[in-house]
């Protein structure tokens, strides 16, 4: 914002301060860099919310996975009761 207001004067002082001859130059430097620090922070944000899915997803994978095998096993047993109501 301070770019906006005084574009020469803070062009010119980022220029002697980085040891550019150009005030053009200094402020590609910086606006570079701070695309650097952006793209870093948006790869770290996505590489997160990748883990938080992944560790969603498997949970949820495990609980269903224990969900069907409780199932299976209450189908077996209610299958070999109705076996022994025949037989009786």
């Amino acid at each position: 914002m301070v770019l906006a207001i005084l574009p020469d004067k803070v062009s010119v002082n980022l220029a002697g301060w980085l040891g550019f001859k150009s005030n053009v130059m200094a402020i590609v430097f910086v606006a570079l860099g701070m695309l650097f620090v952006f793209v870093f922070y948006i790869s770290s944000t996505i590489e997160r919310l990748e883990l938080q899915v992944t560790d969603l997803v498997r949970k949820l994978a495990i609980e269903e996975a224990e969900k069907n095998r409780l199932l299976e096993l209450q189908k077996k047993r209610d299958k070999k009761r109705k076996e022994k109501r025949q037989i009786s």
